[in-house]
């Protein structure tokens, strides 16, 4: 049993030409905070005032509002949400004429995909 669980740890860390392939490993957390600050920055450049949720334990990652409307904000990395998460966006409460906003930031990319829910 060992045996056959050691072969395929190799097998999938040696592609098919034989060479060895390191994955590159990125702390996640800081990744998803630089994209937090990437999105808040995006609404305070348009004259917004922004509010980071503590922990972004909620739904929402930040809350930016100004002298006419308010937002919340989800980000994500790379992808979007899942179905019940976008469910539960979508039928989250939220004060009348708060809009509900999505920012999804691709790699390398200057500016994210911004999806209004």
């Amino acid at each position: 049993m060992c045996e056959l669980i050691l072969v395929f740890i190799i097998y999938i860390r040696v592609r098919s030409n034989g060479a060895m392939v390191e994955k590159k490993r990125i702390n996640t957390s800081a990744k998803g905070a630089r994209n937090e600050r990437k999105s808040m920055d995006f609404y305070e450049a348009q004259g917004y005032y922004t509010i980071k949720s503590s922990a972004s334990k909620g739904i929402w990652d930040f809350i930016a509002y100004s002298k006419s409307d308010w937002i919340v904000c989800q980000v994500k990395s790379n992808r979007g949400p899942g179905a019940l998460e976008m469910a539960v966006m979508r039928e989250e409460m939220v004060p009348l004429g708060t809009k509900k906003v999505l920012h999804i930031w691709i790699d390398r990319k200057k500016l994210p995909i911004v999806e209004e829910l």
